[in-house]
């Protein structure tokens, strides 16, 4: 849904989809609502009142049933119990069982989240609420429900995901013959049903990934610069700008804008992008309280290698707990080379700097949580956490 920038000290932007009679409304805080059963008149009447705040507090708030977007603070076991009432819902499938125990060949008890029948097959679904993925994500994932193959040849596996999943990640799984039901799937299939679990915070996600959009939105335009964008010395200074645009889209606010080809004191380490941290909360915060991050330094790569152990070197030398701080982001089109990932262990080790490896697929990834009114600082925090669990 496409939404428009409010001059409101409350209010950030406000769309609406007159086929639905919802209105999206995006405060400053960061949280994103949707208000159902909205009528044209009353969108009309709130974008131009000159008290955008004052006439949402006295004609909208508490009068219209609401729902927070992509509010993923229901648990894995609701997910599960909201995709199976959907599922019950739907007469292409039968059969519908919940939580069915069977005994692995190990001889330990396998408990998939639903078995069904579905287009002559019988479907063995796992569902997943982890979000963002990782690579050691997805090949935890794989594992467990490969073991679910006891069932049957003749049974199809299922991953369920309620995000946009990547192509890369969903390509794994499809190595491993495992069908991904994204959020985009859950949409075309269940597009008859989703009112079934309107009053859930899974409704207005499965209904904004049903919803066509007309005009594209940053993040796409975004997604299609970077796919654009040919890996190698001729065009990294695009490669540059468009990493530094990402990060002002995806962070500023809480973060500052940022600030470009800045060098230290003796001019010999230079970084590309810096962006001021100046956030009082959530995680951008913990990272200032935890890492000294007052700046977040980020070296944008548009390499047809992969990172060496001279790139993390370069930017572990700009950090410095009396400088910018002890933590730093590499953003490249490859994943580290081995001598990269050892290099990054001994400086955490040794120095305490952080240099956090992301590569497009995380950039993608961003912008997709972006466009869905998720958090995209997450990606970082699953990178930061994967590394230290690893060690």
């Amino acid at each position: 849904m496409i939404r428009l920038p409010m001059a409101s000290s409350n209010i950030k932007s406000i769309g609406y989809d007159s086929n639905r009679e919802t209105l999206e409304i995006e405060f400053t805080a960061g949280s994103v609502f949707q208000y159902f059963d909205i009528p044209q008149a009353t969108y009309e009447e709130i974008i131009s009142s000159s008290s955008v705040g004052g006439y949402f507090h006295n004609n909208i708030k508490n009068k219209y049933t609401h729902t927070k977007l992509l509010d993923f603070s229901f648990r894995e076991m609701e997910l599960v119990s909201y995709l199976y009432r959907l599922i019950e819902a739907n007469n292409d499938f039968s059969n519908v069982i919940l939580e069915p125990g069977f005994k692995g060949i190990d001889g330990r008890m396998l408990r998939p989240d639903i078995v069904c029948d579905y287009q002559n097959k019988k479907l063995i679904v796992e569902v997943k609420k982890s979000v963002p993925l990782t690579d050691s994500r997805v090949v935890e994932f794989i594992k467990q429900v490969k073991s679910y193959k006891v069932f049957g040849d003749d049974t199809q596996l299922v991953v369920v995901f309620p995000v946009s999943l990547q192509k890369k990640y969903e390509e794994q799984f499809k190595s491993e013959n495992i069908l991904v039901w994204d959020i985009s799937t859950l949409a075309t299939i269940f597009s008859s049903e989703i009112e079934i679990i309107r009053e859930t915070p899974l409704y207005p996600i499965i209904f904004n990934a049903g919803v066509k959009k007309e005009a594209k939105s940053q993040s796409v335009l975004f997604i299609e610069e970077l796919k654009s964008i040919k890996s190698g010395r001729e065009e990294w200074s695009k490669y540059q700008k468009l990493i530094a645009n990402c990060m002002e889209y995806l962070f500023a606010p809480p973060l500052g804008k940022p600030l470009y080809e800045l060098s230290d004191s003796t001019k010999t380490n230079r970084r590309d992008i810096i962006l001021p941290n100046y956030s009082e909360g959530g995680f951008w915060q913990f990272l200032r309280d935890n890492y000294f991050a007052h700046f977040i330094v980020i070296d944008a790569k548009n390499l047809t290698k992969h990172i060496e152990k001279k790139d993390v070197l370069q930017v572990s030398n700009y950090l410095k707990k009396f400088g910018t701080g002890l933590f730093g982001m590499i953003i490249s089109r490859n994943n580290p080379h081995s001598n990269a990932i050892l290099t990054q262990r001994e400086h955490w080790i040794a120095d305490n700097k952080l240099v956090v490896f992301l590569q497009d697929e995380d950039i993608v990834q961003m912008l997709t949580m972006k466009d869905s009114s998720g958090n995209p600082e997450d990606v970082i925090r699953q990178k930061i956490e994967d590394f230290r669990l690893s060690l």
